[in-house]
């Protein structure tokens, strides 16, 4: 639960200990490095015991005087430190602590509300527009839900209508309401992430859809009054291109039964056209900077596998192949070894296997084996062979 306020003794006590600490450091500095009794160069505080010249063998510094090799070393910029802790802790806590009730840090109440018969309420840490949230949810006075992130903020993000999706509505088919609470992390690119909670007594949570380095959003996309779920894969991110060029090809999850799963029929998509086929290809071998110079070039554009992701994410897996074979000229080396690590990376994507399913490709098939087919291949437009003898593996 959040605390409003510190007390007026805790505050006091980080006051006071604040000040004892800079008092010992300060001495620390000024007093302690005495030479007790050992001559020591003044300028770099080299031992002289036993020397019977005027000069410092290790910096060349002549004295005159025998009480100069006697000196306290002060070191100045360690008292410049505590005399900041002494005096500036200290002072900042008692002008923030006015009427000793102003909290430090101090959280604020942003938005709060009702869903459902639930009362909820989200706090911000008072340090600027992002920050430390905490979101609780309460009936009848009591605790039901707690939740605590980077910067929390509730419903879609992208959906800016007056009925935002995610905020007490049935979203999963259920006849329960549910709760979008989102998190934003706070990274360069990256993150927002989804818990949705169902308001059921307890109050469950059904799914949390992690974004990773990619987006979200939550759209009703067949038409049946209930938001699915639009989340980008990010298995080929900085996969041999940058964070720019990488391609983010796009699923759909529906909530199923009791989780949310791939809806292969709202991710098909309908082939393209023979001539935008050929464009496709033609672009891709009118400059040879658009393919890798080998398989293990880590610096090319991602055009190439870009446009494969998206064939095959939309159900086209034949014509995926097809394209890259016709892209990738046989005398370019890397052609069968790029093919197989591409295969390699597609299978660590966590939606492989229902991707796999819809396009009827063997979930385990061996990279090495899709390589052989491809060469062996006379006429590269009739790629179906390929999913056949996957298929009967």
């Amino acid at each position: 639960m959040i605390s409003n306020s510190w007390p007026m003794w805790l505050n006091g006590t980080i006051t006071a200990l604040s000040a004892l600490i800079g008092l010992w450091w300060l001495y620390h500095a000024l007093r302690r490095d005495r030479s007790r009794g050992q001559p020591r160069c003044p300028k770099c505080w080299y031992s002289l015991v036993g020397l019977d010249g005027q000069r410092c063998p290790e910096c060349g510094r002549q004295f005159t005087h025998p009480k100069q090799l006697f000196r306290t070393r002060r070191h100045y910029r360690q008292a410049l430190l505590a005399i900041i802790i002494i005096l500036g802790i200290p002072s900042y806590a008692l002008n923030s602590l006015i009427n000793w009730n102003s909290p430090i840090p101090r959280w604020v109440k942003i938005e709060e509300g009702s869903w459902a018969g639930f009362n909820y309420q989200l706090f911000q840490m008072s340090d600027g527009l992002l920050g430390p949230s905490e979101l609780i949810i309460s009936k009848q006075g009591k605790t039901s839900f707690t939740f605590s992130g980077y910067h929390i903020y509730l419903g879609d993000i992208d959906d800016h209508t007056s009925n935002k999706i995610g905020l007490g509505q049935d979203i999963t088919g259920n006849k329960i309401p549910d709760v979008i609470i989102g998190e934003f992390t706070g990274g360069l690119h990256c993150c927002n992430n989804y818990t949705i909670i169902e308001l059921s007594d307890p109050i469950r949570t059904i799914a949390y859809i992690d974004t990773v380095d990619g987006t979200a959003s939550f759209q009703d996309i067949d038409g049946d009054n209930l938001p699915e779920i639009s989340i980008t894969d990010d298995t080929f991110n900085y996969w041999k291109t940058c964070y720019v060029s990488s391609p983010f090809p796009r699923v759909i999850l529906r909530y199923q039964g009791r989780r949310y799963a791939l809806a292969p029929e709202l991710m098909y998509t309908p082939p393209p056209t023979l001539e935008q086929f050929e464009q496709q290809i033609a672009f891709i071998r009118a400059d040879a900077h658009r393919l890798p110079a080998s398989a293990e070039d880590e610096s090319t554009a991602a055009e190439l596998w870009s446009y494969m992701l998206d064939l095959i994410y939309g159900g086209q897996w034949e014509l995926a192949l097809e394209y890259y074979d016709r892209c990738w000229p046989d005398d370019h080396p890397g052609k069968e070894e790029f093919l197989v690590q591409f295969y390699e990376q597609l299978q660590i994507s966590p939606y492989w296997p229902e991707i796999a399913l819809m396009n009827g490709v063997a979930i385990n098939a061996n990279p090495a084996e899709l390589a052989e087919l491809l060469r062996t291949i006379d006429n590269p437009i009739n790629q179906t062979q390929i999913v056949s003898e996957l298929q009967s593996e």
